[in-house]
């Protein structure tokens, strides 16, 4: 094999040279890239970390304020649903704030009885302990809430009325942190590294022609002074 000039020595050196210079290049590319990348997803970190401290907290009140309105809509449907009940023959009695049934034995404004009586509207029985007749103490009872006295009758439904709902949840949710972008970083590289091995080959091919032109024009030389032996 023909031994190459110097200058042609010389051409593949500088392209050798290039070449290293083309991946020491890109190698500096890949560094920039991660460096650049670590640092976004540090920050990223960092405000997802604050993020989830004050959503956590957020989302608790928000899920207890979401549990009570639900119950109580359940209540609200409850007593909706529920039928009107009717008792009749009931009177209020102003000395004991409560209730009594007209057929128990009164007098004036107290009724006097057994602890007895009967009904979804009782909360509880009550004595006046400042009256009696006969050793017999004065007995009534307390209405049941989501009852009331129409003249003589009791009305209203064994359910309660949960009446009105007026709590409210105005605080604002936390803002999530933007989502992590390297797009950008990644499109460099991607770049960097089309252009670092499209030169590559392209240097590479010029290399190896150059070699082969060495290769054969010693040959086509010497050829030539065959001839002019002969």
């Amino acid at each position: 094999m023909a031994k190459l000039t110097y200058a042609q020595q010389q051409r593949i050196a500088r392209r050798t040279a290039d070449i290293t210079r083309l991946q020491s290049q890109y190698a500096r590319s890949v560094e920039d890239y991660t460096a650049s990348v670590g640092t976004k997803e540090s920050a990223f970190k960092a405000e997802m970390e604050k993020y989830n401290s004050a959503y956590e907290p957020y989302q608790a009140k928000a899920t207890a304020y979401q549990t009570r309105l639900s119950d109580y809509q359940k209540k609200l449907e409850a007593y909706q649903k529920a039928p009107l009940e009717n008792y009749d023959n009931y009177q209020y009695i102003p000395r004991l704030n409560a209730y009594a049934s007209r057929d128990q034995v009164k007098y004036g404004n107290q009724v006097y009885g057994p602890k007895v009586a009967s009904g979804p509207f009782i909360s509880e029985m009550v004595a006046d302990p400042n009256a009696s007749k006969g050793g017999i103490p004065t007995y009534a009872f307390r209405l049941k809430s989501g009852y009331s006295l129409y003249g003589n009758t009791i009305s209203g439904k064994s359910v309660a009325d949960p009446g009105t709902f007026n709590e409210k949840f105005d605080e604002q949710a936390p803002l999530a942190p933007a989502a992590l972008d390297i797009s950008a970083e990644k499109a460099k590289l991607e770049n960097d590294k089309a252009y670092t091995e499209r030169e590559v080959d392209e240097r590479s091919k010029a290399r190896l022609r150059a070699v082969q032109r060495g290769n054969t024009r010693p040959m086509l030389s010497a050829g030539t002074n065959i001839n002019k032996a002969a």
